[in-house]
Order: structure tokens, then C-alpha cells, then sequence
């Protein structure tokens, strides 16, 4: 896209499912915001609700099912820390020592090793026990979306910018300040000047040869004529972006023949608007703005941009290590708010992208 600018690029969430052993010693006052100790509600969650999951194991199986335990412990080097699974993002687990990584929806993490020697399952061919030390990650799964398949970066940006898909993509904040949400909630998303602000990311986010990927946010912009970046996967290792320009919210990725190639929408000004683009290597880019597709184009059979290490990426900004660059060509940075940033390395349907876009947390 954009090849007259080098433009723009696009978990598994583990869940440790406890058997709640030690719930006793667990002490929810000592972990982070919203964390708490199971109550008489979650511990008999009803039938007609259950928590569904894809458990990844070490052998490289995977397993769909639901956990036949409600509670978490994990014990953390402040103590042990007891909670509900419907408030994890992810956990990840390492190694086959039972250390864990757990990401909470509301973006707090916590380190420590999980109390359970294993996790009942209830899944298609029966009930199985699995091992912890068996398990790698284990990712929830919303509704008849696996929202959480090909899920490669995750960045709520809810008083922080960790990556809570357990890849380790965490990024880097320059200046961006934590602002009220689409709900008016304080601090679940970030405040951009449009001026230097803006979060750094990881390299490597995606594969410049891949076969598609998908890039999802929340955006509130302040100024859409103007050049103006809200995702940049840069061309170090796969060139592609979400941005406003001339009063139109664009998507479209940079590819090695310069052409222009990108996907528009008009652009909505001063309220927060669900944006999402997916790519499909030879075929086709498509713009949706709240939940419904607005715009498509071809595209050749060609990999993204990558290579040009200069170019890195960012929340908010184009290549903000080589501000010369994006001076040379008008682009700015991000004048507005961003929150729920999600990057997958594969086609989202029409309707996982509607899914997105009337979630209410």
C-alpha cells in the first residue's frame, strides 16, 4: 500500500486451570486489580455457561474443552494469589517446572508457579487429567469464536502495554498517557498528542511471508485529514497499517513493487470506532469499521516489505526511530486515543471481526 511512503504490519492465552489445591493459603488482597478469591458463584457456575478452552501440550496435541474446576492459585513471590478463570487473559507456561505467566483481561500479570499437579477437562472423546507439567498454554475461547486462534499480539493497553497473548511482544510506551475508554472507563486506553507519543513494538510480530493476518482496534481520532498513523507493523520484518488520511480511515500493506495499495473508508471524527483490516497474501486487503466491511481490493501475489530495519513499529507513530522519514512524506503521529490492539496471523471472518466490535469489555 502506501509504496510512495514505505508504508506501513500484522495465543494463545494459557490458562493454568487449577484443581484449587492450597485454596486456603490463597490471599486475593495481595494480588492485582480485580483479582479475587473464588466465590459460592463462580465455584457453581451453571451448566449453560461453561468456560470453553484450547489446552496446548508439549507433544504439540491440542484439546478443546471445558475445565472441571472454576478456581486458579498461583504462587507468586508475594504469596499465593487465588482467582477466577473468567478473569484471565492468558497464562503461559514455559517449561515443564510449573512456572507460569498470567495475564489478567484488565492487562495486570503476575508471575509464579501454579499449585495444581493436574487439570481435569472435559472434551469430545471424555474427561482427561492433564499433567500441568504437560501443558505449554491453554487459550480461552469467546462464543462460537476462537478469538484467541492465530492471536500473535495482544495489547489491551489497560494501564500498561503488555502483550497478553504470552508471545512476549510486550511493548514500550513513549509518552502516551492513560485516557478513558469507549466506555468512559479511566485508564483502559491511551492518549496519543499526535506530536512524539507513541508505543514501540516488538519486531517480528508477523511473517512477511505469510499467508494473511489481521490487524484490530479502537480508535478515536481528532484529526483524519491529516497523514496520521494508528498501527504500523514496519517494514523491519512485515510492512502493513491502520491509519487515517485525507478524512479516511486506511489499511492497505507495503509490498516490494511500490505500488499503493490500500483499502479506505470516510473517517469518523471525535468518537471511538472499531477499525479492523485483513490481508490475504495474493488476493485481496478489507476494511471494517464497526463490524461491518466498508471497502475491498486485489491485491498481487507478493510478500510484505521487510528487511529495512530502520523502520520499526509502532502504536500511534510511523517508524519512530527514523522521524526524518516520516517528515520527508507528511506522516504524522496519532492525534486521538487507541485501545484493544490485536494482531492475528490469519483471515478473521465477518463475523469473529463483528464479535470484536460489540464486545463490551
Amino acid at each position: 500500500m502506501l509504496n510512495r511512503r514505505p508504508y506501513v504490519t500484522p495465543a494463545f492465552i494459557a490458562l493454568a486451570l487449577l484443581s484449587c489445591a492450597s485454596p486456603k493459603s490463597a490471599n486475593p488482597a495481595q494480588g492485582p486489580v480485580g483479582v479475587s478469591t473464588p466465590g459460592p458463584a463462580a465455584q457453581g457456575r451453571q451448566a449453560d455457561a461453561p468456560l470453553t478452552f484450547a489446552i496446548d501440550l508439549r507433544d504439540g496435541s491440542r484439546i478443546v474443552g471445558t475445565p472441571l474446576v472454576t478456581g486458579l492459585v498461583i504462587e507468586t513471590s508475594f504469596g499465593p494469589i487465588a482467582f477466577r478463570l473468567e478473569q484471565v487473559a492468558s497464562i503461559l507456561i514455559p517449561d515443564s517446572v510449573k512456572g507460569a505467566r498470567v495475564m489478567f483481561r484488565n492487562g495486570d500479570i503476575l508471575q509464579g508457579s501454579l499449585q495444581a499437579d493436574s487439570i481435569p477437562v472435559q472434551f469430545a472423546p471424555g474427561k482427561m487429567n492433564l499433567p500441568v507439567t504437560a501443558i505449554l498454554r491453554i487459550s480461552s475461547i469467546s462464543g462460537k469464536e476462537d478469538l484467541a486462534r492465530g492471536l500473535v499480539a495482544h495489547y489491551p493497553l489497560r494501564g500498561n502495554t503488555a502483550d497478553v497473548t504470552g508471545h512476549g511482544h510486550d511493548a514500550v510506551n513513549h509518552g502516551a498517557l492513560p485516557a478513558p475508554d469507549r466506555f468512559g472507563k479511566e485508564g483502559q486506553a491511551y492518549e496519543f498528542d499526535g506530536i512524539g507519543a507513541h508505543i514501540r513494538l516488538s519486531e517480528g510480530i508477523i511473517d512477511p511471508n505469510g499467508p494473511a493476518c489481521t490487524l484490530s482496534l479502537w480508535a478515536l481520532t481528532r484529526s483524519s485529514r491529516t497523514f496520521r498513523y494508528a498501527l504500523y507493523i514496519g517494514a523491519a520484518t512485515g510492512e502493513i497499517a491502520l491509519l487515517t488520511e485525507d478524512g479516511q480511515f486506511k489499511f492497505g500493506p507495503g509490498l516490494p513493487d511500490r505500488r499503493r495499495h490500500e483499502v479506505s473508508s470516510p473517517a469518523l471524527e471525535n468518537v471511538f470506532v472499531h477499525l479492523a483490516g485483513v490481508y490475504v497474501r495474493g488476493k485481496s486487503i478489507r476494511l471494517y469499521v464497526n463490524g461491518e466491511q466498508k471497502s475491498e481490493a486485489p491485491l498481487p501475489d507478493l510478500p510484505l516489505n521487510s528487511g529495512l530495519m530502520e523502520y520499526s513499529s509502532a502504536i500511534g507513530a510511523y517508524a519512530p526511530e527514523h522521524p526524518e522519514h516520516a517528515q520527508r512524506f507528511g506522516a504524522s503521529n496519532w492525534l486521538g486515543r487507541i485501545g484493544d490492539v490485536r494482531i492475528y496471523d490469519r483471515v478473521l471472518s465477518d463475523d469473529e471481526i463483528r464479535s470484536l466490535a460489540r464486545a463490551r469489555e
